[in-house]
């Protein structure tokens, strides 16, 4: 079965690489550990976009707003930090 697409794949790799971020990736960007991240996955505060097996994706816009809300937390319950 072929598809005939407008993009190229390149570009599709590229808006991927830019709008899609991986668990660790996630983690990382949060400054939370991979078993914080569950927890916030099951508190429902960020909802991965797709789940293969045990590799989560993540939308970038939405781990950016959260890493913000997070921050604001941190410097309000850590201000010694």
């Amino acid at each position: 079965m072929s598809m005939d697409y407008k993009i190229s794949r390149e570009e599709i790799e590229k808006l991927v690489n830019q709008v899609v971020l991986t668990a660790n990736e996630t983690v990382n960007l949060l400054g939370v550990t991979t078993q914080r991240l569950h927890v916030l996955v099951k508190q429902g505060r960020i909802v991965p976009i797709k789940v293969v097996d045990r590799v989560s994706l993540y939308f970038r816009e939405d781990v950016e707003k959260l890493a913000e809300e997070l921050g604001q937390l941190r410097e309000k319950y850590r201000p010694y930090e």
